[in-house]
């Protein structure tokens, strides 16, 4: 007689399901959220990937919820949202290069979607998008200026 294999609610504790994804803007890199079970509680970091393959390196990661990332168009800096200050998630910002992530945004009221394409079909989910990605811009251009007159 074969034996079946149950799904049991262990089973379900042990999941890693892999969300949204970005793709760096010269294509060799992925991000990814990835939603796991810890403690009993759901919990979503960032990972990277090389595009063609190969090891993945956790990029965010703690008691909170890290999600829908975003490369800035040269690659150098990933937008993602978090919670990991409150219950609203904020718009933060992660150098590639190495560093800590810091808070972009300070929203008094979050909204959480039930999935992917309601939060694209949400009003103003576009404009944010492209607000943020002024805003990485500008915050880029401020740096190269305050580099070269150091130097």
């Amino acid at each position: 007689m074969p034996t079946t294999n149950r799904l049991t609610p262990k089973d379900l504790l042990r999941q890693r399901l892999i969300g949204e994804i970005a793709v760096s803007p010269d294509g060799q890199q992925v991000v990814y959220a990835e939603r796991t079970v810890v403690d009993g509680a759901d919990r979503t970091g960032l990972w990277i990937v090389p595009y063609r393959g190969g090891r993945g390196r956790r990029l965010t990661g703690g008691a909170w919820t890290d999600g829908r990332p975003r490369f800035s168009p040269d690659g150098a800096t990933l937008a993602f949202t978090s919670d990991r200050e409150n219950e609203t998630a904020q718009v933060w910002l992660l150098p590639m290069e190495g560093g800590d992530a810091r808070r972009l945004t300070e929203f008094k009221r979050g909204r959480r979607f039930a999935s992917h394409e309601e939060m694209m079909e949400a009003e103003g989910f576009y404009e944010l998008e492209k607000s943020i990605m002024h805003l990485m811009r500008d915050e880029m251009r401020q740096d190269s200026e305050e580099s070269l007159a150091a130097n």
